[in-house]
């Protein structure tokens, strides 16, 4: 195809606009790509930080439960961000091991697993935790 000189700036005109509309949307499709992730990133971590309230919020719980009944043995709790699971054993006279799981939506899981040492006296009853593990 032969192209007379007076039609070539037209096609360069062309094919010059073709190119940087390309480049326009390479650019703005990475963007967004980049900002998805970045969201995604943030909520992930907004999640796992929840997760981890929960379950701190649910060994608070059982410590209180502890300290009033020594004899709890956990269960389930709900709250109004997720729920969690409670189990209690001994591990020695006056020691016991908590294990709590915590879920967010189903999906982000948390747990802590707390040695305790509960201390009675004639009128008060005190929970101590002794050691504490977050996964």
């Amino acid at each position: 195809m032969n192209i007379s000189s007076s039609h070539r700036p037209g096609y360069i005109a062309l094919l010059s606009a073709i190119i940087l509309i390309t480049l326009i949307m390479l650019t703005l499709l990475s963007t967004q790509l980049i900002s998805q992730q970045s969201s995604r990133d943030t909520l992930y971590r907004r999640l796992n930080q929840e997760a981890e309230t929960v379950a701190e919020s649910c060994l608070e719980d059982t410590l209180i439960r502890l300290r009033d009944n020594t004899n709890y043995t956990g269960g389930a709790l709900n709250l109004s961000d997720g729920y969690c699971t409670i189990s209690i054993s001994n591990i020695g006279l006056n020691e016991k091991s908590v294990n709590i799981e915590a879920n967010i939506f189903g999906e982000v899981y948390r747990s802590i697993t707390a040695n305790i040492e509960i201390i009675k006296t004639d009128e008060i009853t005190s929970v101590k935790i002794i050691s504490k593990t977050k996964n």
